[in-house]
């Protein structure tokens, strides 16, 4: 996803240089999309840890000493076959936060995404 952004951003920059348009506004044009590109988002890493009976584990980082929180997937979440969008209450120090993961068929196995869209539908995820 970052190379299709980064990708766009060149485009953009390609067609600002090869349109006829005064230098100033070329030069403004060709900034907006430079400042555009640093302040993209970065994708931020987290794991997820389902049990058998139905209590889901969020951990933010891919380092292995990330602390686990407990997390319900949210009504207004999303499975399909080609990705997940989830919504996560979680609950940490007695305050209530969410975080928004999309997770997609290439990011893991075929068995293990498939696993967890099972266990997805199972324990609270509506499947569209």
């Amino acid at each position: 996803m970052r190379a299709l952004l980064w990708g766009l951003h060149g485009l953009a920059w390609l067609a600002i240089g090869l349109a006829d348009l005064p230098f100033v506004v070329q030069g403004t044009a060709s900034v907006l999309v430079g400042l555009s590109l640093i302040m993209l988002p970065s994708p931020q890493t987290c794991r997820l840890r389902a049990d058998p009976k139905g209590a889901l584990y969020y951990s933010a980082g891919a380092v292995p000493d990330s602390p686990w929180v407990v997390c319900q997937v949210d009504g207004a979440s999303h499975v399909t076959p080609l990705y997940c969008s989830l919504i996560l209450n979680l609950q940490k120090d007695g305050q209530g936060e969410q975080r928004r993961v999309l997770i997609l068929p290439d990011s893991l196995s075929s068995d293990d995404f498939r696993r967890l869209r099972v266990w997805l539908r199972r324990w609270g995820a509506h499947e569209h």
